[in-house]
């Protein structure tokens, strides 16, 4: 997976669009809950609302390091931020499916266990002893304190659905917002890597462009030639790199005529023994060593 610009541009627009429901959402749903005055503790913690900000922070980010795949200072930040996203978005994403669970809304009623009820007839409706109508008298004993009330805990109300239709929508957007969070993440770790990985030919005056070639085995072999000296013809270099380590170049020279093959040992482990070198003359190409200088003595 390469660090391509087109992708990460449309994966930065759809992390900002996410991250901006994600924050109207969560905006919407605390203040559904408080105008019910309801309290729905994991809603007013608004996990969609901080999760949202990262969100909308990486897409942005991944916008404009979509315009500019090259700079790695923005590649960098992009995943930095993208890990970030995929920690808040899985804090969001704990307290949605949590509240989803546990967020039913209190009643207006209050119990007191300790009442006692007394029911009095109405007087117009009591006839022939009998009674029609009853009122039902809320009174406390008078040998103990009036008890405390209790906030009853009910499902029966109307703003539970909404609180769980809120809570759902607010974690399937931070479980997509997840996902997208851990492909920002390996995204930029593989731009990152194969911008490190690129090769740098660097061509100057009067040299020939290098050649790459593969030896078969996952490495390549690089075959640049040098401008020519004043003894020998043209100077090929032969750089050997498999994979594992660097290793030293090695160096074939052949004259100005036919260039021998080259013989480079796959795996890296060196070349063959390269063929004689031999000086070039002025107007023929020598085709044995020059003899070597003796001394004779001169007669009397």
């Amino acid at each position: 997976m390469a660090y391509h610009a087109k992708a990460i541009h449309g994966l930065g627009w759809t992390l900002l669009v996410l991250g901006t429901l994600s924050i109207i959402l969560g905006t919407a749903a605390v203040a559904t809950m408080a105008s019910k005055d309801q309290p729905t503790f994991l809603t007013y913690i608004a996990g969609p609302i901080w999760s949202g900000i990262f969100v909308l922070i990486t897409g942005i980010l991944g916008v404009v390091s979509g315009r500019k795949p090259t700079n790695k200072c923005l590649i960098v930040a992009f995943m930095v931020l993208g890990i970030f996203t995929i920690l808040a978005t899985f804090c969001s994403f704990g307290l949605a499916v949590t509240g989803a669970i546990v967020d039913s809304c209190y009643r207006h009623w209050l119990d007191y266990p300790d009442y006692h009820d007394y029911v009095f007839p109405s007087d117009y409706d009591y006839y022939n002893g009998t009674a029609t109508n009853f009122t039902t008298v809320h009174y406390f004993d008078i040998d103990r304190h009036p008890p405390k009330p209790v906030p009853g805990y009910s499902d029966e109300d109307d703003c539970t659905t909404t609180a769980k239709a809120l809570h759902g929508v607010n974690a399937l957007l931070a479980f997509a917002e997840l996902v997208l969070g851990f492909v920002v993440s390996i995204m930029c770790c593989c731009g990152l890597c194969s911008a490190t990985n690129t090769p740098n030919v660097i061509y100057g005056p009067g040299v020939a462009p290098a050649q790459i070639m593969s030896d078969g085995q996952g490495g390549f072999i690089l075959l640049q030639a040098v401008p020519a000296s004043r003894q020998f013809g043209a100077q090929q270099q032969v750089f050997l790199a498999p994979p594992g380590g660097p290793h030293a170049p090695l160096q074939v020279y052949y004259t100005g005529g036919p260039a021998p093959p080259q013989y480079a040992q796959p795996g890296g482990v060196g070349a063959a023994a390269a063929p004689p070198q031999y000086a070039q003359h002025a107007a023929t190409q020598a085709t044995e060593a020059p003899p070597m200088e003796s001394k004779t003595p001169l007669s009397a």
